[in-house]
């Protein structure tokens, strides 16, 4: 495993929780736009390709390692 992926890794297992209590605190819709946000500012250092990367890291994550109600 390259060091990009762990980096990007450890990004999504950061930001799944981080959407979740968004979409508490402002809902669904207000929690995406910032979700994408926040990923086109994470993509600067990662560069491109970022978006698609980090988000099926985040479907792992939230598939396999959160436990979700």
């Amino acid at each position: 495993m390259s060091d990009r992926e762990i980096l990007e890794k450890a990004e999504a297992r950061e930001l799944v929780p981080s959407y979740y209590a968004t979409v508490e605190k402002i809902g669904k819709k207000e929690a995406a736009i910032w979700l994408m946000k926040r990923i086109r500012d994470i993509e600067r250092h990662y560069g491109m390709g970022f978006e698609r990367r980090v988000r099926t890291y985040m479907r792992e994550v939230d598939n396999e390692e959160l436990f979700n109600d």
